[in-house]
């Protein structure tokens, strides 16, 4: 059995060797990267955070703040390449729309839409169009898009979540309730929404690339004085919520999916400690997590205050708190010399070398 074991474990790691080392301790990064600030070549707005990546990798939307001549600021949005290049600024003038609280690029990356105060609207690119979707009247608070096939993007529907109008204090749970409508340009655009999912207790969410799980975060209720926050996620056909397992937020609500739908990369901060506090950092549904970027102190770059990642999982675009800090860029890319979903390899290997004494020793004992 040892001798098994042993060849066992020389196959993984000659295939892995590039990936990580038997003598890796789990407290320090595995993550080899490459932070580059970007300059985006502009003077009237200013990038205030990303928002969404398209689904095909070439564009990230950005609110921004553009600067109008009676000295005020209004909120835009604008789609810029993953290099800094603008690519289309986003015309509200004339409509509805007064400020964007969320807004997301659509999985065909034809359209964005826009949640502004509790109403949801369609932006066309081509035609710079807008739309005012049907949510029945009600107060719009976040939304996602659920999509049924990874390799079919058009075929999707909008979730969004909306406060329950009866709901128990002493349960978080009953709080928000999810509503899904269909998004058919030009067939269906006053889609009668329906429920989706009954009972969720944070409005914001986001969907796994599959379609198969919703991320959220979580509050825990120790007993005490202190009050954990952590991610959750609830499967497709299943009553959950499952807690992802060693990970907690404090004052974060972060969260995004990577490209395989088994990793979250995330934003923590510590709260009451200033902006410079805090770190991102990757974990797995059962629990491996691993620090990323580490607090400013032990860095040379800013602490993140807002990120999105690309669909192939190779590049994390974030902003930071440029007011404070002073800083030049108007964007950071890191680029990771192995893409997101590698991570979940690099944490069966830990777990391996691990438990590969354990089972030695076992045998050993059996033996005896």
């Amino acid at each position: 059995m040892k001798a098994t074991l042993l060849i066992i474990f020389a196959i993984i790691l000659t295939g892995f060797t590039s990936t990580v080392s038997a003598d890796e301790s789990t407290d320090s990064s595995k993550f080899d990267f490459m932070i580059e600030p970007m300059h985006v070549d502009e003077t009237h707005w200013i990038i205030h955070e990303p928002l969404d990546w398209s689904s095909d990798g070439k564009s990230i939307l950005f609110r921004v703040w553009v600067e109008l001549d009676s000295g005020q600021s209004s909120t835009s949005l604008v789609l810029i390449s993953p290099e800094g290049m603008v690519q289309k600024e986003l015309v509200f003038s004339g409509s509805q729309i007064t400020g964007v609280d969320h807004a997301q690029i659509a999985p065909t990356n034809d359209m964005i839409h826009i949640l502004d105060n509790g109403k949801m609207y369609r932006y066309i690119l081509a035609t710079d169009e807008i739309v005012q979707l049907n949510t029945e009247n009600y107060n719009v608070l976040f939304f996602d898009y659920y999509v049924y096939s990874e390799d079919e993007f058009g075929n999707y529907s909008i979730v969004y979540s909306v406060e329950n109008r009866d709901f128990y204090p002493e349960d978080l749970t009953t709080k928000f309730s999810l509503l899904i409508m269909s998004e058919v340009v030009g067939l269906d655009t006053k889609s009668t929404p329906s429920e989706f999912f009954s009972n969720i207790e944070n409005h914001k969410f986001q969907f796994s690339p599959d379609g198969k799980k919703i991320l959220f975060m979580k509050t825990i209720n120790t007993g005490t004085d202190l009050i954990n926050r952590v991610p959750a996620y609830i499967e497709a056909q299943d009553f959950g919520p499952h807690i992802i397992p060693n990970v907690y937020l404090n004052c974060a609500d972060d969260l995004k999916w990577s490209p395989n739908n088994e990793i979250i990369v995330y934003l923590d901060k510590s709260c009451g400690r200033g902006e410079r506090s805090g770190l991102m950092g990757l974990a797995s549904i059962d629990g491996f997590n691993e620090k990323l970027i580490p607090p400013l102190e032990d860095f040379v770059n800013p602490y993140p205050r807002a990120f999105v990642v690309s669909p192939d999982g190779f590049d994390i675009v974030y902003v930071t708190n440029e007011e404070l800090i002073g800083d030049s860029a108007d964007f950071y890319k890191l680029t990771l010399a192995k893409p997101i979903p590698e991570f979940s390899i690099i944490a069966m290997l830990i777990l391996f070398f691990s438990a590969l004494p354990l089972l030695i020793l076992r045998k050993q004992l059996v033996i005896r």
